[in-house]
């Protein structure tokens, strides 16, 4: 899935903090997923699952911001 930024949870003494997850020169990535047609609904809807990796990477920036 080619993405810019997506935002993951971090947990701040129990507190979640919701974090903005992107390239340090904001470049466009991919990441993998899992995608879904869920049929168990009265209208089927897609889903999608990131498989993410953890912000503490200095790869990563990420900076607190409510989705």
């Amino acid at each position: 899935m080619p993405m810019q930024a997506f935002f993951e949870p971090y947990y701040i003494e129990g507190e979640n903090d919701w974090q903005c997850i992107y390239w340090k020169d904001s470049q466009a990535f991919t990441i993998t997923g899992m995608f879904e047609l869920n049929p168990h609904f009265n209208d089927p809807i897609h889903t999608f699952t990131l498989l993410t990796h953890n912000a503490d990477n200095e790869v990563f920036a990420h900076k607190g911001s409510q989705p």
